[in-house]
């Protein structure tokens, strides 16, 4: 299957986008970014800090569009945890008239992909609860829901819950199979 998205390095050109979505309210309601305005400047020492991030840590990338490299988005894969083979991921699409086309869903494809090429064979999404968007974008790839975490972040006047996604690498499932059916035994 050909995907309409891939994934690239965060640049500072991209500075003027990602300052614009960082800046948008209802984005910033969908994510864990509860930031005040953040200026451009701001927003390409992010970048730079990005940059310079520890891959062995968190790795960034920027979403673009294959056709014509159009930026939809930012994602990263974080607190990766290579010993437990364990990360988590985090995306925004920042355009919402590209909402609801499928693209989360081939950004999250994508995701998935470099963390199994990192040797990552678990990887973790937390959603807010009254994000169904996400809830269902990370249900229709493969991540169950793991857990609730209640009254779990302050937005604006009220306590928002988080739910727990995971996703697991088929050979993880296996290997957990397997050692559940030793231990009934």
């Amino acid at each position: 299957m050909t995907l309409r998205v891939r994934l690239t390095g965060v640049t500072l050109a991209d500075a003027p986008s990602i300052n614009r979505w960082k800046n948008d309210a209802q984005i910033q309601a969908l994510s864990s970014d509860t930031s005040s305005v953040e200026s451009v400047t701001a927003t390409e020492n992010r970048i730079l800090r990005w940059q310079a991030s520890d891959p062995e840590d968190i790795v960034h990338f920027a979403v673009r569009l294959t056709a014509d490299d159009t930026l939809l988005g930012f994602c990263h894969l974080a607190e990766i945890d290579s010993p437990n083979q364990r990360c988590k991921l985090g995306i925004v699409l920042g355009e919402p008239s590209t909402w609801g086309q499928g693209f989360g869903r081939e950004t999250v494809s994508c995701l998935l992909e470099q963390a199994q090429s990192r040797g990552l064979t678990r990887v973790i999404a937390e959603v807010y609860a009254d994000n169904a968007r996400s809830a269902r974008l990370f249900e229709r790839a493969g991540f169950q829901l793991e857990g609730r975490l209640r009254a779990s972040v302050f937005r604006v006047d009220h306590w928002v819950d988080e739910l727990v996604y995971a996703w697991l690498a088929p050979e993880r499932i296996a290997e957990s199979s397997a050692r559940a059916t030793l231990g009934s035994e």
